[in-house]
């Protein structure tokens, strides 16, 4: 999945595993050659425990706590990243 917002492309992976390490983000880099498009902030949604960071611009979290993760406080039920 990718979202784009103003130029921006957000690549989201879905994973039924809880146990998944950066290398499953390795397909988002593809992102970065689109032309007059930049690589946002990514995620992917997947059944951890635990939200974190798999990379400094990659997220994991399970489908309850994104859009906390990603939007802080003033959810207005739009997931900004």
């Amino acid at each position: 999945l990718i979202i784009e917002e103003n130029g921006v492309l957000h690549p989201i992976e879905i994973k039924q595993s809880a146990n998944v390490t950066a290398d499953a983000t390795s397909a988002f880099t593809v992102l970065d050659r689109v032309n007059d498009k930049t690589r946002g902030m990514g995620a992917v949604i997947c059944c951890c425990p635990q939200p974190g960071m798999l990379r400094e611009n990659i997220i994991q979290s399970s489908p309850f706590g994104l859009s906390e993760r990603m939007t802080g406080e003033g959810h207005d039920g739009i997931i900004k990243m």
